[in-house]
């Protein structure tokens, strides 16, 4: 059963029907209450589709394993114990990771994670900062654990990275507490997070790249088109809805004048995609 709108949103539904303005013509009076009729039902509709897409993610979380979101090792970023501070100073700047395993010999042999926050305390507190003494004990998972499992375990220990190991138990891969945070409610965005407040950039005159978390009514206003049904809340989710499968990066997508090319995937997520715009509709589009 539906849960019953709130009283404030009752109060200004039925305000749509207040006689007021009665010297405009009717015609008009009739069109902007109905207007505003349909922007309260897709206002309740669009929260009903959040409600639907966040139901489904709760579902999904409680199968998933860690092997289907880890970052594998071949792109973790890891310090050498015996590296020198101005290089760890150097790679946390570059890289923008609030923390970052820390191995002895080879990334095999994690011993510890460094802290981004204590590290840059230390170097300003010391003349000799020690890294030995700045890590802390890693938390070492398999690969095969329930995603669900590793949050109840980061929550307890506070931590917020475990160090995935494989079955020789070797090192997989890491991942992030942010990681299994967005499994469940979606893509969470830090200060660290590329395109923040550009979230499309024009690439050629008719080619542009999107952000997949761009709200799907964003991208249509943009684009001025209307929004098609979904079940989804953006773009990414949408576009994932249409090709019904996990799409490789290239595969392209048709929908009416536009082309959409996946450009980027990570973790089995569309982060990107190139928009082409057939020429004859540009100059009606992105406000061009």
């Amino acid at each position: 059963m539906a849960d019953a709108p709130s009283g404030k949103g009752l109060l200004g539904f039925f305000r749509l029907f207040k006689k007021d303005n009665l010297n405009e013509d009717e015609s008009n009076i009739l069109e902007n209450r109905q207007q505003s009729i349909q922007e309260y039902i897709n206002q309740k509709n669009e929260l009903n589709m959040y409600e639907d897409e966040l139901l489904l993610r709760s579902i999904t979380f409680k199968e998933k394993i860690i092997n289907d979101i880890l970052t594998p090792r071949t792109k973790v970023v890891a310090i050498d114990v015996n590296e020198t501070v101005d290089k760890v100073r150097d790679i946390f700047l570059n890289e923008r990771y609030s923390r970052i395993p820390v191995y002895d010999q080879d990334i095999d042999h994690i011993i510890g994670i460094l802290s981004e926050r204590e590290f840059l305390t230390s170097l300003l507190q010391e003349q000799e900062v020690n890294i030995r003494k700045l890590i802390r004990i890693p938390i070492f998972i398999m690969e095969t654990m329930k995603i669900s499992t590793v949050l109840t375990m980061l929550q307890k220990e506070n931590a917020h990275l475990a160090i995935v190991i494989d079955e020789f138990g070797g090192t997989s891969g890491i991942v992030t507490l942010e990681d299994i945070l967005e499994e469940l409610v979606g893509e969470i965005r830090d200060e660290f997070d590329e395109h923040e407040n550009n979230e499309f950039i024009q690439v050629n005159e008719y080619e542009y790249q999107f952000q997949a978390s761009m709200s799907l009514s964003n991208f249509f206003h943009i684009v001025k088109m209307n929004m098609p049904k979904s079940r989804y809340l953006t773009l990414g989710g949408w576009i994932f809805e249409c090709f019904k499968h996990v799409p490789s990066i290239g595969e392209t997508l048709q929908y009416k004048n536009l082309t959409f090319i996946i450009n980027e995937i990570q973790n089995r997520r569309i982060q990107s995609v190139i928009v082409k715009i057939s020429k004859h509709n540009l100059q009606s589009k992105l406000g061009s």
